[in-house]
């Protein structure tokens, strides 16, 4: 789990719609772009430090390029220095309830065996009016985890009815750094149906 050059480019587009503000990520998110990707997707240059000369997490990310004013994380251990150890196929205590701004899930939610309790964590764990930043796998990457993602199952969720706003689908393809493809919701039972010979993710901010 953690930050490649498409999630990368996920978080500069969802934060020049909205701040960051106070973020939780599902998993403690490490940053796998090297340092020239890094700094032409941000623009300027980039200084971070590893602190245990394996992994550079993304706290310091951002913090000091994307303007959060917070970053903890939450993990079924504390293998990798989680803020909160929680299995989150559970539902999160109440200490967590409506804390944060934005819940960044950037290749977790394949790795839980109860999805919808975990996409329902991460929307108790919202103020009002906070976001929910998804980037995980759509297509061909069979193996990587228990699951794929649809769309479909997003523009489910996350629509006006339940509470949600302005949610955004996008797939992205790992072949291609420079575009990405808008899902659009259907109605009359009209389904969008993807294929294709790539691996994709799937971007979702709600």
């Amino acid at each position: 789990m953690g930050i490649d050059i498409h999630s990368l480019s996920f978080l500069s587009y969802a934060t020049a719609r909205q701040n960051l503000g106070r973020v939780i990520t599902i998993g403690r998110q490490s940053i796998h772009i090297n340092k020239l990707q890094l700094e032409a997707t941000i623009g300027r240059k980039v200084v971070l430090d590893s602190a245990d000369n394996q992994y550079i997490f993304c706290e310091q990310l951002l913090k000091n390029y994307f303007d959060a004013a917070d970053v903890v994380s939450i993990d079924i251990n504390d293998h990798e220095g989680a803020t909160f150890v929680h299995d989150l196929n559970k539902p999160i205590p109440k200490a967590l309830k409506h804390k944060f701004d934005t819940v960044i899930d950037f290749g977790t939610s394949e790795h839980l065996f109860n999805v919808p309790q975990a996409l329902e964590n991460y929307s108790k764990m919202l103020k009002s009016g906070g976001q929910i930043l998804h980037a995980l796998p759509a297509n061909n990457l069979n193996g990587h985890g228990f699951w794929q993602f649809s769309p479909e199952l997003f523009y489910s969720i996350y629509k006006n009815d339940n509470g949600y706003a302005d949610t955004e689908i996008f797939f992205a393809d790992l072949t291609n750094e420079t575009v990405w493809y808008r899902a659009k919701l259907f109605n009359n039972g009209k389904r969008l149906k993807i294929r294709s010979k790539n691996k994709l993710y799937v971007l979702v901010r709600t």
